[in-house]
């Protein structure tokens, strides 16, 4: 029987499937939570791997609030963020801009208050003191005049429309990637978002491979032929680590706590599993696939992943390690 034994102070967690290739596959997750800014210490409760998608509402009108943990191995460090960005001091503001640096990484949007068309010119915004950095809130949406048809890379946003003349009253994004925002009309930017993107928006979905009766009849219940390794990373392109995080990297956050400008830097961790197989060992390293940072909490996690591929592997593991190296 499979012993999984934990010897770090977090979250570990296995699971064993048919990988791309419908090989089967262990896969190690390992989660940990830090406080941000300050000391770097651990948060009192260690949450366990996320195992499903989680979305802020209903599946269909909602993003998505966490990912799932347990996707197949992706092919650099997703960064995440959850959180507002907040105006400085607490006061009222129209607009303002918020940033994240994380090491090579370095992503900022612009944000607005509410505004809308009217006859072909946008309102004047108005003020804010928090204002979400949720998809919901970035360019897409349901097009106006159009219900059954949705933005393909933002279904839940505002804004869009066909035509050259968007309709009275129609919202615009209140989060926007800094050098795309809408001016005019025309404007059709890609949407803005610091979450995860769900597995059925683009340019995700594409990326799954393609479902079809060849595949009913010759392939399921494994993935396509054509699946792209690039469907298991959630995060914006813009918000894709290059590589995976190695540790050491600072964090920088502003705008986006009420406390201003917070800096942090990834902390230096290195995880290996030892496996124990019918016949010697097996030693699997790790990659930082994720780093989710929950800003109003002032905390962020780093999720950490292992594989070993072997047909019928499950038969022959006796037990995984899971420890800190130096």
């Amino acid at each position: 029987m499979f012993a999984l034994l934990n010897r770090t102070p977090f979250s570990v967690s296995h699971t064993i499937y048919p990988n791309a290739e419908g090989v089967d596959t262990l896969q190690i997750v390992v989660r940990a939570r830090f406080e941000l800014g300050g000391a770097l210490t651990l948060t009192e409760q260690q949450p366990e791997p996320i195992d499903k998608d989680v979305y802020w509402g209903e599946p269909d009108s909602s993003s998505m609030r966490f990912s799932s943990d347990y996707l197949l191995p992706k092919v650099c460090t997703d960064i995440l963020i959850n959180g507002n960005a907040v105006a400085p001091d607490g006061i009222e503001t129209r607009s303002m801009k918020a940033r994240l640096r994380i090491g090579a990484i370095s992503h900022e949007i612009s944000v607005v208050g509410d505004r809308f068309w009217e006859a072909g010119e946008i309102t004047s915004a108005a003020p804010f003191v928090t204002m979400p950095l949720c998809y919901e809130n970035s360019f897409g949406g349901l097009c106006s005049g159009a219900p059954e048809e949705r933005f393909a890379s933002n279904p839940v946003g505002k804004g869009y429309f066909r035509g050259k003349h968007p309709p009275d009253g129609l919202p615009l994004p209140n989060i926007e990637r800094v050098g795309s925002e809408i001016t005019e009309p025309k404007h059709k930017p890609v949407p803005a978002g610091c979450g995860a993107i769900a597995p059925g928006w683009e340019p995700r979905a594409s990326l799954a491979g393609t479902f079809d009766e060849c595949w009913q009849r010759e392939r399921a219940p494994f993935l396509p032929l054509d699946y792209d390794p690039r469907f298991a990373n959630v995060a914006i392109p813009d918000l894709r680590y290059p590589g995976f995080i190695s540790g050491g990297e600072p964090i920088e956050l502003c705008g986006l706590t009420a406390n201003g400008v917070i800096a942090a830097q990834i902390p230096f961790v290195k995880l290996s599993a030892v496996l124990e197989l019918a016949r010697g060992q097996e030693i699997l390293p790790f990659n930082c696939e994720t780093i989710h940072i929950e800003a109003d909490e002032y905390r962020f996690s780093l999720v950490w992943k292992a594989v070993y591929v072997a047909p019928r592997c499950q038969e022959y593991i006796r037990s995984a390690e899971v420890k800190m190296v130096k």
